[in-house]
């Protein structure tokens, strides 16, 4: 019933009755988050991903996994508990038995897979179970690159000493 009421609501579109709109997203004044905490990212789907991890300005960690995945349970608390506290970063948690699409757009064979994504692009990625010393030079590498843009970005807005 639930799927039939799904489908139903998506051929409907603009149209279809409040009970199927899908809820607006706040703008992103709205979208405050602590500025000692990263955000964990809940993505929707192919459009939402590109408007929060592709377009976002900070780099977001991207953890492929399943619930059937043995590795990936003890993979994806210890990412959460190693990022959370890290500012200038987000953490997306993608099930792939719901994101199908997004698993092969980023050529993912295997999970547990994990893709640091800054300006666009996949900069950093790993994957299989590995352990929190790998997973911590795994984030300190992401932010390194962070640091690194920011420094660039800054010296280009440095004016220029005219004698």
């Amino acid at each position: 019933m639930a799927s039939r009421l799904l489908f139903t609501c998506q051929k409907m579109g603009a149209l279809a009755a409040p009970a199927c709109r899908p809820a607006l997203r706040p703008p992103a004044r709205q979208l405050h988050r602590s500025a000692t905490r990263a955000a964990l990212l809940d993505i929707r789907d192919r459009e939402d991903f590109h408007e929060r991890v592709i377009l976002s300005p900070i780099p977001v960690i991207v953890n492929f996994h399943a619930d059937w995945c043995e590795p990936c349970k003890d993979l994806t608390p210890m990412l959460e508990r190693l990022v959370e506290p890290k500012r200038n970063l987000n953490l997306c948690s993608l099930d792939i038995e719901n994101h199908v699409d997004l698993l092969q757009d980023f050529e993912v064979q295997a999970v547990p897979a994990v893709l640091a994504f800054f300006n666009g692009q996949v900069v950093e990625k790993f994957v299989g179970l590995v352990n929190e010393q790998v997973v911590n030079e795994f984030v300190g590498k992401v932010i390194q690159r962070l640091n690194a843009y920011a420094n660039v970005q800054a010296a280009q807005k440095e004016p220029t000493g005219t004698s």
